[in-house]
Parts: C-alpha cells; structure tokens; sequence
C-alpha cells in the first residue's frame, strides 16, 4: 500500500484534497437565492416599505385661525411617490390649505412642505387632529388611531 503514491503524488493528492474542501466550504457559505430586501429602519417599515418619510414638527398646538407649516423629507433609500395632504379627526377643525406635497417625487433627502390651518371658529378645546402625508411606498401610519394605510403623521391639538 506505500508504493500506491510515490511521494512527489501524495503532496498532489493532499493538495487536491485541500482544494476541494476549501471550495465546499465557500460554497456551503456562499447563499443561492437572492436575499429579499430589508426594510428601512423606520416605525411602522415593513416588507412593503421601500423609503421613509419624516414630518416635522411631529406635534404642534392650534387655536382658531392660526396656520402652520409641515415639513416632509425622505430619508430613503429609494424615491417616495407622495399623494395627497389631508387632516383627519373626529371633526373638521382643521384644513390643509397648501398642498405644497401633492404627487412630488421626492428622492432620498429631498423635502416639500404643506400648510394647514385651524377652520373652526368655535372648536372644543382638547381635540386631537391629525396632519397626515399619503405615500403608498412608504412606512405604515402607526400614531393616528382607527387609521390604516402609509405614510406619516404629525398630532395636532387644538387649544
């Protein structure tokens, strides 16, 4: 059995060997089907979200006539489709008056910003409202009760 191999051919063998182990390890590794894409790390991001938005303030106090600014930014990866503004409570306190959002493209640090103003001129102290940016890529609603859907939200109180 020691003449199988000379010994110049067993150097070969042992290196053949090491080869081949070597290359079924790094394919053991090695995955074969592609990964499914992680979400953005986002609230509400799921395998549906492909960007997130941020709105700014996330909170802001009203009373009767007073109009403020919304800002929305993308903070990626990809292009958000934005939709429409719109307000949402149990009343109608409050109005968007500026789409300055309406069907933007807004790629990945990009912003836009939208109005809205308390309407009412009798309103009941304490209602909370809802300024909400519709984006059908984007992360779920997760803060505006009963609500579904994607996109974000700020609260708003009204005082």
């Amino acid at each position: 059995m020691r003449n199988f191999l000379t010994t110049r051919w067993r150097h070969y063998a042992v290196a053949f060997v090491v080869a081949a182990a070597s290359l079924g390890v790094i394919g053991a590794c090695t995955p074969t089907k592609d990964q499914p894409p992680k979400p953005p790390p986002c609230t509400g991001a799921d395998a549906q979200t492909t960007t997130c938005l941020q709105i700014q303030p996330i909170f802001q106090n009203f009373t009767t006539g007073q109009t403020f600014s919304f800002t929305i930014t993308n903070l990626g990866p990809a292009v958000a489709q934005l939709g429409v503004t719109t307000t949402e409570s149990g009343g109608s306190y409050t109005g968007v008056i500026d789409q300055g959002c309406l069907l933007k493209q807004l790629s990945p640090g990009q912003s836009c910003s939208t109005a809205v103003q308390a309407t009412q001129n009798t309103m009941i102290h304490g209602v909370t409202d809802y300024v909400i940016q519709i984006c059908d890529t984007c992360q779920r609603i997760t803060n505006v009760p009963n609500l579904g859907g994607r996109g974000i939200a700020a609260q708003l109180v009204l005082e």
